[in-house]
């Protein structure tokens, strides 16, 4: 029985040690291994990565071992030279990908304790998160900000390529207004600025994370065109007054809802409703579990809803894509005719990621 426990091909076991390799590569990431590996694409000396790196270079030699069986690099016979695979310079050729990546694994550095109090939330029914105050909240958006912008930039490109049909036309003239809640670092509303020269952007979120999009230098070019006013999504009186923004003819809402009580999220959405104009649209973009009646979901969104879970600053989670619609319908049936369609993209699926648009029709 414990020779067949410990097994090299015993599943559960391997799941079990699945934590090493997650953090063999948050290493090989922060250490910068990956960018020296594939910045010249050729072959290089373990003692020379070490020297580089400043690292041990018999640590480094274990570590690059490990990366040899999962694909990422291949030593040669007598372990002292490194070169990386085709796979690695693929996903990590350019700048780009490497910053992107490395944006990722900050992310999952920053979010693993939350996963470390999973059998406690699963108890208690308390996501880690909830315990937080407001200003720690806060502090953990903006810590996540840059991040989750290098991460959301193509499915930002992506969104904004799906919803052009539903748009005004893009012309020099054209004076599009869209309203970012939750803005974090404007990725998503960047397209928007981008697109249309004449176009304005009113950005939602707590004042640390604005102070962010104040200075980024994506930004840095529309900063005429922009309005940044802080808030608190989660208070019962919501400060954004509908009054002092000009009416919208997009609102994005991404990433959002799940972060809120039910009350709160009831309420954002209504302050939605007042703030788009007739024939404008509200975009939810949201990741989302299909229902128990549905097909199974592919993994990437069941991590994600169990991820959500875990780390959320409320108890809903990641909802479920019926929930979301019925949550939308009891808001907006007193509100006039609307129509609810889903957005469909590969990216966005591949992510594990919905998007809802809700166009507010116009009156007769």
């Amino acid at each position: 029985m414990i020779e067949q426990t410990l097994s090299a091909n015993n599943p559960l076991l391997e799941d079990l040690w699945a934590f090493a390799k997650t953090e063999t590569l948050l290493a090989t990431f922060e250490l910068g291994l990956f960018a020296a590996i594939v910045q010249t694409k050729t072959p290089q000396t373990v003692q020379d990565l070490a020297n580089q790196l400043q690292v041990d270079p018999y640590g480094l030699k274990r570590l690059l071992s490990l990366l040899q069986t999962w694909g990422y690099v291949t030593l040669n016979s007598d372990r002292t030279t490194v070169f990386p695979t085709p796979q690695t310079i693929e996903l990590l050729g350019s700048a780009t990908q490497k910053a992107g990546w490395l944006a990722y694994a900050t992310y999952i550095r920053q979010v693993q304790a939350a996963w470390g109090g999973l059998t406690s939330t699963l108890q208690h029914g308390t996501p880690t998160g909830s315990a937080f105050s407001l200003s720690e909240a806060e502090a953990r958006f903006s810590h996540l900000n840059e991040g989750l912008r290098l991460l959301h930039e193509p499915l930002a490109t992506d969104l904004f390529s799906v919803l052009a049909s539903y748009l005004p036309a893009k012309t020099a003239e054209t004076s599009l207004h869209c309203v970012d809640v939750g803005a974090g670092s404007g990725v998503w509303s960047l397209p928007f600025l981008k697109a249309y020269p004449q176009g304005s952007v009113t950005f939602l979120d707590y004042p640390s994370v604005l102070a962010q999009a104040e200075n980024s230098t994506a930004l840095a070019p529309f900063k005429r065109r922009m309005r940044l006013i802080s808030c608190d999504f989660e208070s019962s009186s919501l400060e954004w007054q509908t009054e002092t923004i000009a009416p919208a003819q997009v609102v994005l809402i991404a990433n959002v809802l799940r972060e809120l009580s039910p009350e709160a999220q009831i309420n954002l959405l209504k302050k939605a409703w007042q703030q788009v104009e007739q024939g404008g649209i509200i975009v939810v973009v949201e990741a989302l579990a299909n229902d128990a009646s549905k097909p199974a979901t592919p993994l990437v969104s069941t991590v994600a809803d169990l991820h959500l879970l875990a780390t959320s600053f409320s108890s809903t989670g990641c909802l479920i894509k019926t929930s979301l619609v019925q949550l939308c319908e009891t808001t907006f049936e007193s509100s006039g005719r609307i129509d609810f369609q889903w957005l469909q993209s590969d990216l966005f699926t591949g992510q594990g990621l919905s998007v809802l648009m809700i166009k507010r029709k116009v009156f007769d």
